[in-house]
């Protein structure tokens, strides 16, 4: 028997306006996920298809994925910001401002991670000197 192929749209919201990929970031975090060694295999799956938009914010906050991974009180370790960098690749806008608005890197500065707002200023300002 071979396996079903379904399309589904990976940018579907909840009732709150939260993304799956928002989703399971939120919970790999909040998890201690930023503690472990590689990135859930739901998320890199997620970070596959074409469709994902790695920009979308959360209705209920304003929030990209970027936001949430910069908000850990944790230290910013290798894992989470493997994930920033492959959502930069994957054209992730780290200009977006939420509710308050805070773009990633301002709440990467506020939170104290440092390495990450250098890496978000630094997508910045090569998306800025590249020609559209």
């Amino acid at each position: 028997m071979r396996g079903i192929s379904a399309r589904v749209d990976v940018n579907v919201e909840d009732r709150s306006g939260t993304t799956l990929l928002h989703s399971l970031v939120r919970a790999w975090i909040r998890g201690g996920g930023n503690n472990k060694t590689t990135l859930p295999w739901a998320v890199m799956r997620l970070l596959e298809q074409e469709e994902v938009d790695a920009s979308k914010p959360s209705k209920e906050t304003g929030r990209t994925v970027l936001h949430e991974i910069a908000s850990d009180d944790e230290p910013v370790k290798q894992p989470a910001a493997d994930l920033a960098a492959t959502l930069i690749r994957r054209g992730a806008d780290q200009l977006v401002r939420d509710d308050e608005g805070r773009s990633a890197t301002d709440v990467a500065l506020a939170k104290g991670h440092l390495q990450l707002a250098a890496m978000l200023l630094e997508a910045a300002d090569h998306k800025d000197a590249c020609p559209k």
